[in-house]
């Protein structure tokens, strides 16, 4: 017994000597890899409050600079019944307008959200009526002017089909030339038996299924409940890694993958703010595409969750290791 104790007491010893040791942050930054294909979500307030034109001129210019390509509006969380809240048509169609004129690269898409029934919310995606009314929904935003749509239902099951009914169902009704991007669950290299593994994560396969009918996919590569910094620096190399891997050599060529990281301060259980932020996200990213495995072609960018939490020291940590920014 004391034999197997000094055994486990020294290799103990060991790995905390060798966590101590081991440096997993990058010794470049990840100018290399920016194609200034970057995302980030946008509050509500701009799809249904009216902003002045020197907000919106700042905010176009601001984006420029931070090379961000996609901006997530968030139009509404969806009801039961598939809709969103009313809104008056003028204020988001003059946003748009109004933001491409100070950023014509941007590529402005309707962030369409809600929490999936199966798992006690309010979004039931087996009845085709609420398909149908997303899709409908889709179709009329981008009426008014929106590049395309970005779907963040969650959790979703690994494999769940009415996930991908209501892609087609929406790629029917907005057309090919509008983008369908999709926020979508972590990488799993693994099954465990219990519906919480899956509902999280989803194998290799069905982000191939999903990568047939979407331009984008957003891992949202955050809430993971790891507490320390090099573990979950680890984890998003792992994740980008994988993740790029999982949509190579598909038939649709613009299919792209974003690593979406955490800029929110909000302390939980599943999140430690120490932990899962952008300096870390960034480190464990740039990692994650130094490695060979990684597939670069299929990498876009990384996205930030959100712009409404994000301070300066995070921007300046942004453009320090993503733009080699000298700041």
């Amino acid at each position: 017994m004391k034999k197997f104790l000094l055994i486990s007491f020294s290799l103990f010893v060991i790995i905390i000597i060798a966590y101590s040791l081991y440096s997993p942050i990058p010794e470049i930054n990840g100018s290399i890899f920016n194609k200034h294909r970057n995302g980030v979500w946008m509050a509500h307030s701009w799809f249904d409050e009216y902003r002045s034109n020197e907000e919106v001129s700042e905010l176009g210019k601001r984006l420029k600079e931070y090379d961000m390509k996609y901006l997530f509006l968030h139009v509404g969380p969806l009801n039961r019944e598939g809709g969103i809240p009313l809104y008056s048509k003028k204020i988001p169609k003059s946003f748009i307008q109004r933001i491409k004129y100070a950023n014509a690269e941007l590529t402005v898409l309707a962030w369409i959200g809600g929490t999936n029934k199966a798992f006690g919310g309010k979004v039931d995606l087996g009845y085709p009526n609420v398909i149908n009314k997303i899709s409908g929904i889709s179709k009329e935003l981008v009426n008014l002017g929106f590049d395309g749509i970005h779907i963040n239902i969650e959790p979703l099951n690994d494999g769940d089909t009415n996930f991908i009914n209501l892609l087609r169902s929406v790629r029917n009704e907005i057309g090919h030339k509008k983008y369908l991007s999709v926020a979508a669950m972590k990488w799993k290299s693994f099954n465990l038996p219990h519906t919480w593994h899956s509902k999280w994560f989803w194998s290799s396969g069905y982000y191939k299924e999903m990568g047939r009918l979407v331009d984008q996919m957003v891992v949202m590569v955050y809430d993971t409940a790891i507490p320390f910094k090099k573990l979950y620096i680890l984890y998003v190399k792992s994740q980008t890694i994988n993740v790029t891997n999982a949509v190579a050599g598909l038939r649709n060529p613009s299919t792209e993958i974003l690593i979406g990281l955490p800029a929110y301060d909000e302390r939980r259980l599943t999140h430690r703010p120490e932990v899962e932020n952008i300096e870390n996200g960034l480190y464990g990213t740039i990692s994650g595409l130094m490695n060979e495995r990684s597939n670069k072609s299929s990498f876009g960018g990384v996205a930030i969750y959100s712009y409404w939490v994000m301070d300066n020291d995070e921007w300046k940590s942004y453009l320090r290791l993503w733009k080699g920014s000298v700041i």
